[in-house]
């Protein structure tokens, strides 16, 4: 569950910058540090808690500065508005509530409790496990615009990636995993496109 809820909550690059300059911290840091304080402090991370999450709790947790702002209407009076990483919150915020409500649908407790379902059903894999997790929930569903054709839309599926192969690192090896015959199928598997590869292809003018 732990790393499915990292890979779902994998995004969100172009507030990188934001984060850095106002927390000290990398975006990946911060996803880690906000799901570890969570399970440290005893918070169940499943369904109910996904469709629950408010925007003060993850501001608490994954210790967020600048989600609000102090901005002076008159004199030695303030009113607290959007800082500069609401926008952030806001999307993981749409996500977590989109996703827990999706698992609800399907009468699954947690994200790992679904992940765990499909690498325990009939012919399970990896790639097929990319596929049931795109197909299930929008959040990864990772689309890209085709700039070169005619603005047209396709999949990357960089999240569901994500969590793929960071599955075959974790229990791969481990004999006594009992969803390990369904790790196979990780050299069918398309790299975890992001925009730093996307950036490199196009400066190769591939």
């Amino acid at each position: 569950n732990f790393l499915a809820l990292r890979a779902l909550l994998d995004f969100g690059r172009g507030h990188a910058a934001v984060l850095q300059d106002t927390n000290q911290r990398s975006l990946d840091d911060m996803v880690l540090f906000g799901l570890m304080h969570m399970h440290i402090s005893g918070k169940k991370l499943n369904a109910q808690w996904m469709v629950d999450a408010n925007a003060f709790g993850i501001t608490q947790h994954f210790d967020l500065k600048g989600v609000t702002a102090e901005k002076e209407v008159m004199g030695g009076v303030f009113q607290t508005v959007d800082g500069p990483l609401m926008p952030y919150v806001k999307q993981v915020l749409e996500v977590l509530h989109q996703t827990g409500q999706r698992l609800q649908i399907v009468s699954f407790d947690s994200l790992g409790d679904y992940v765990l379902d499909r690498l325990t059903s009939s012919a399970p894999s990896l790639p097929q496990l990319v596929a049931d997790l795109a197909a299930r929930f929008p959040a990864f569903r990772d689309v890209a615009l085709d700039a070169s054709q005619d603005g047209s839309k396709f999949a990357l599926h960089r999240k569901a990636v994500l969590l793929a192969r960071s599955l075959s690192e974790a229990f791969a090896a481990r004999d006594s995993c009992s969803f390990k015959a369904a790790l196979i199928g990780l050299d069918q598997l398309p790299p975890a496109i992001d925009s730093a590869l996307v950036s490199a292809l196009i400066r190769a003018n591939l």
